[in-house]
């Protein structure tokens, strides 16, 4: 299995549809199928929060939060070989 690590911009590119959308969902995709694995690092989640929460208010970056963590992304709490 591929393992594949996002940062915050690919997931903040998802999440707004921004570009490069396209090929996070298709990740996202494969991840469901259990073809790949997608992992992000804690830091780069609460980098995620952060800028929804300054911008959108602690509503909506909970939302998002939530809409992260019920994903198939696996969060790490520290960088380590996998």
């Amino acid at each position: 299995m591929v393992n594949y690590v996002l940062d915050a911009c690919a997931v903040i590119a998802l999440l707004n549809r921004e570009v490069g959308a396209e090929k996070v969902l298709e990740l996202y995709k494969k991840a469901a199928d259990k073809t790949v694995k997608l992992i992000m690092n804690k830091v780069n989640l609460l980098e995620v929060y952060y800028g929804y929460f300054k911008v959108d208010g602690e509503e909506f970056a909970e939302q998002q939060l939530s809409l992260i963590r019920n994903s198939e992304l696996k969060l790490l709490m520290s960088c380590r070989t996998i």
